[in-house]
C-alpha cells in the first residue's frame, strides 16, 4: 500500500497490479505486460530473487527491487537482485512521519522515471547477445597512441555492463581502468567481489597512494571522491556537502586531465543525470578518445546522452563494440 502510494502520486504512473508472493508475480507479469515492476526480495514460496530471474528469462520487463533487506550492512543481497537480473536496488523507503520518508519517497519516483524513459525492456532483451556490425557515422577518434589508463564513469544499470564488459577484456589486457560507478554506501565491496568473480583481470578498491599498475582494474569506494596523481597514484578525496555524488564521475575524468593529458581514454556508461558529461567533452577536446554508451544498451541515457548532447564522444559504442575499443587501445603504439 505504501509503495502504491508513493508511485500513484506521480501522475505519469498507474500501477495495475499487485502480487502477494514471486509465483504470482510471474503470473501477472505475463498476463498485464507492465513497463516496469517493483519486486521485494522476502515473499512467501517464490521469493523475490527467483521470480526476478524467471521473469527476465520468458519476457524481460525492467525491475527494481525495492526491499528491506537491501542495506549497507547486507549488500550482498541487493548485488544478488541485480545477478539475477534486476536494473537496480533500493530499500523500501519508510513510512510517513520518518525524517527520511520524503526523501527515500523522492528518490525511489526519480529511479522509476529514469528507467521508464528509455527502452529498459529491449535493452535487457538484448543482454548477452552478439552485436550486429552496424553502419556509424564519421567520427573522429581522438588519440592514436596507447593510453596510459583508461576512466569509466557509470550509474544506474552501471553493475551489469561493468561486469560483461570486465568479463570479456581478455586476460593480457594491461592498460589500467580506474572506475567510479554510483552506487549506495556500503555497496561498493560488494561490487568489488562480484566483478572481480567475472574478470581475469585483478579488481580491487582504489586506496590512497597505491600505484597504478598494469592488468588492474580500480573500484571508487562509496565514501571517497577518486582520481590519479600525475605520479600515477591513487588519489582519495573527502566529499563536501555541496556533492551531488560521492564518488564523482567529474572528479575521476577531472584528475585524469590533469594528470595525464591526452594520454587518456574515457568511457561513459549508462546512468541517470549528467555527471562526467562535462569533463568527458573537456578531455575529447584535450585530444583525448572519448566514448559513451549506445542509447539501445543503455538502462538509462542520462549521462551518455547529455554527454551525445555536448559533442563530448568521439564514439558511440555498444558494449560489445567497448570491449573491442579497448582491445584496440592496448595494442596501438
Amino acid at each position: 500500500m505504501l509503495l502504491r502510494q508513493i508511485i500513484e502520486s506521480d501522475p505519469s504512473f498507474r500501477v495495475v497490479g499487485t502480487a502477494a508472493d514471486g509465483e504470482e508475480a510471474c503470473r501477472i507479469a505475463r498476463a498485464l505486460k507492465p513497463d516496469l515492476i517493483t519486486m521485494d526480495l522476502q515473499m512467501p514460496g517464490m521469493d523475490g530473487f527467483r521470480a526476478t530471474q524467471r521473469i527476465m528469462e520468458t519476457r524481460p520487463i525492467p525491475i527494481l527491487v525495492v526491499s528491506s533487506l537491501v542495506t549497507p550492512d547486507e549488500t550482498a543481497f541487493a548485488l544478488r537482485a541485480m545477478r539475477a537480473g534486476a536494473v537496480a536496488a533500493l530499500p523500501r523507503p519508510p513510512g510517513p512521519g520518518h525524517p527520511e520518508a520524503a526523501a527515500r519517497a523522492a528518490g525511489l519516483l526519480d529511479t522509476l522515471r529514469a528507467i521508464s524513459r528509455g527502452d529498459v525492456a529491449r535493452c535487457l532483451r538484448s543482454r548477452g547477445r552478439k552485436a550486429a556490425p552496424r553502419e556509424r557515422p564519421e567520427v573522429r577518434e581522438g588519440g592514436s597512441s596507447r593510453p596510459g589508463v583508461v576512466v569509466i564513469g557509470a550509474s544506474t544499470g552501471g553493475p551489469h555492463v561493468l561486469a560483461d564488459i570486465l568479463a570479456a577484456v581478455h586476460p593480457g589486457f594491461s592498460i589500467p581502468l580506474l572506475i567510479v560507478q554510483h552506487i549506495t554506501r556500503g555497496f561498493a565491496a560488494g561490487l568489488r567481489d562480484w566483478l572481480d568473480s567475472v574478470s581475469a583481470l585483478d579488481v580491487v578498491m582504489g586506496s590512497r597512494g597505491a600505484p597504478v599498475r598494469s592488468g588492474h582494474v580500480y573500484l571508487a569506494p562509496d565514501d571517497a571522491h577518486m582520481g590519479i596523481s600525475p605520479s600515477g597514484t591513487i588519489v582519495l578525496a573527502r566529499g563536501s556537502p555541496g556533492d551531488l555524488h560521492l564518488p564523482s564521475v567529474s572528479f575521476l575524468f577531472r584528475s585524469a586531465r590533469t594528470a595525464l593529458g591526452a594520454r587518456v581514454g574515457a568511457i561513459l556508461l549508462t546512468g541517470m543525470g549528467k555527471d562526467g558529461a562535462e569533463e568527458l567533452a573537456r578531455l575529447r577536446h584535450a585530444g583525448a578518445p572519448t566514448v559513451i554508451q549506445d542509447r539501445s544498451s543503455s538502462v538509462v541515457w542520462g549521462m551518455p546522452g547529455e554527454a551525445n548532447r555536448l559533442g563530448a564522444a568521439s564514439l558511440v559504442l555498444s558494449p560489445p563494440e567497448i570491449v573491442a575499443w579497448l582491445h584496440g587501445l592496448d595494442t596501438a603504439p
